[in-house]
C-alpha cells in the first residue's frame, strides 16, 4: 500500500495482484481511509485459501488474519537487516550477516528449482530450514536491534511465513509484483491532488483496476506469442541441422514473423500515467 488523499485528508491506496499463470494475472486497486486487517479481509474474504505475499506491516499480524497463510517479502526482511547492520560493528553484525547468507541460500535453492536443478531438493530445504530455525531460536541478545529482529523474524519463521516459498516453489519469495503495480498510481499522485471525495476515489480505483488488468493481459499475450515464435524458430533450425526438409509453410511463417510481429514495446511513463487515469 501507499499513501493517498481524499479531499486533502490522509488515505491509503492498496494493490492486490495475482501472478501470471496459464492466463494473465489480475490487479485490483482499493482506495480507503485506512489500510488494516479489515480492508484486507474485505477483499480476500475471511477464509482465503491461497497465500498472501506481503511486507512486514503490523496490519498483517491481526487476529482477524491468523488463519491466512503468508509469505513475508525477503526483500523487506533484507532491508530491515541492512538498516541494522549500518549501525553495528564487530560481533553485533554476526546475527544479521548470518541470516542474510541463509536467505541468499534459500533464494538460490528457489532459483535452482525453477531452472530444473531439483536433485535432493527436499533434503536441501530441510537442512537449510533447520539452520534457520537454529539461528532464530528464542534467546537474549545484547544488541537491541538484533533482539528486535530476532523477535519479529523469529515469530514469522515459527508461523511458517519466512520460507514457505521453498515448500511451494510456485510462490515468489517477495511481493515485488504488487510493488510494481503501485508504480502507475504513485506517478499519478505526483502530478495530481489525488481524489476530491470518496466517490471520485472509488471511481479512480475501479477504472485503474480495469485498465491495469487489461494492460497485463496484453503484455501476457505478447510474451506468449513471442515465445511461440521463438520455439518455432528453434524447431526449424533443428530440422535444418538434421538435414530434414522444412515443414510446409514453416520457412514463410518464420520469415514473416520478424517483420509482422515486432517485439513488444516497453510502456513509457506517459503510458503508465494514462492507464491510471
Amino acid at each position: 500500500s501507499t499513501g493517498w488523499r481524499i479531499g486533502g485528508e490522509p488515505a491509503a491506496l492498496t494493490t492486490f495482484a495475482t501472478p501470471d499463470a496459464e492466463s494473465s494475472g489480475k490487479t485490483l486497486y482499493k482506495i480507503t481511509e485506512h489500510h488494516g486487517a479489515k480492508e484486507v479481509i474485505d477483499v480476500i474474504g475471511p477464509k482465503y485459501p491461497g497465500t498472501l505475499s506481503t511486507d512486514r506491516g503490523v496490519e498483517y499480524r491481526s487476529k482477524k488474519l491468523e488463519n491466512v497463510k503468508f509469505q513475508k517479502c525477503n526483500g523487506h526482511i533484507k532491508k530491515n537487516l541492512k538498516e541494522a547492520l549500518e549501525n553495528q560493528t564487530n560481533a553485533a553484525r554476526n546475527f544479521g550477516e548470518t541470516l542474510w547468507k541463509l536467505l541468499d541460500k534459500a533464494l538460490e535453492l528457489h532459483r535452482d528449482w525453477h531452472a530444473g536443478h531439483r536433485e535432493r531438493y527436499l533434503e536441501k530445504v530441510a537442512l537449510l530450514e533447520a539452520r534457520v530455525t537454529e539461528h532464530l531460536r528464542v534467546r537474549k541478545l545484547r544488541d537491541p536491534d538484533n533482539q528486535r529482529l530476532l523477535d519479529g523474524i523469529g515469530r514469522e519463521h515459527d508461523e511458517g511465513h519466512l520460507l514457505r516459498f521453498l515448500h511451494d516453489p510456485r510462490l515468489a519469495p517477495d511481493n515485488y509484483l504488487a510493488e510494481r503495480q503501485l508504480r502507475p498510481p504513485i506517478i499519478a499522485r505526483k502530478i495530481s491532488h489525488c481524489s476530491k471525495n470518496e466517490r471520485g476515489a472509488t471511481a479512480r480505483a475501479r477504472i485503474a483496476t480495469v485498465l491495469q488488468t487489461e494492460h497485463r493481459a496484453i503484455l501476457f499475450e505478447e510474451r506468449k506469442a513471442k515465445k511461440a515464435l521463438e520455439q518455432k524458430a528453434l524447431e526449424q533450425d533443428a530440422r535444418t541441422r538434421a538435414g530434414k526438409p522444412p515443414r510446409r509453410g514453416a520457412a514463410r511463417s518464420h520469415a514473416g514473423s520478424a517483420s509482422e510481429s515486432p517485439s513488444p514495446r516497453r510502456p513509457t511513463m506517459l503510458d503508465r500515467i494514462t492507464r491510471f487515469f
